[in-house]
């Protein structure tokens, strides 16, 4: 991870989940395990191929894409493949076997 915050770089995520600072402010938070992006078909893309990549450089742990077309939530971890697919669907209708992803704080 660069040594560079979220903020610093003028991306924000819809959902940023962290260690809260010492300082309570903004700037300060240093520790992000998930960045969360709610997409449409206008900004697919974008977050797809440009922020999620940011996200994971900038040393978040985790990001979730969530596509409202697809109505589902692509999932990346840091050092694991790329967008695996959670079909929202599939939770949403309670069927058996749904675990829904969680980050990993560690």
């Amino acid at each position: 991870p660069s040594g560079r915050s979220i903020q610093a770089t003028g991306i924000e995520p819809d959902i940023l989940v962290g260690g809260w600072p010492a300082a309570p402010r903004w700037d300060a938070v240093r520790y992000h395990w998930l960045a969360v992006e709610v997409s449409g078909g206008g900004s697919r893309m974008y977050d797809r191929e440009y922020k999620r990549d940011a996200y994971l450089q900038l040393g978040v742990k985790e990001v979730w894409l969530v596509d409202l077309d697809e109505r589902c939530v692509f999932v990346t971890r840091l050092g694991v493949e790329k967008d695996l697919r959670r079909d929202a669907s599939r939770c949403a209708q309670g069927r058996s076997g749904c675990q829904p992803a969680r980050p990993d704080h560690s």
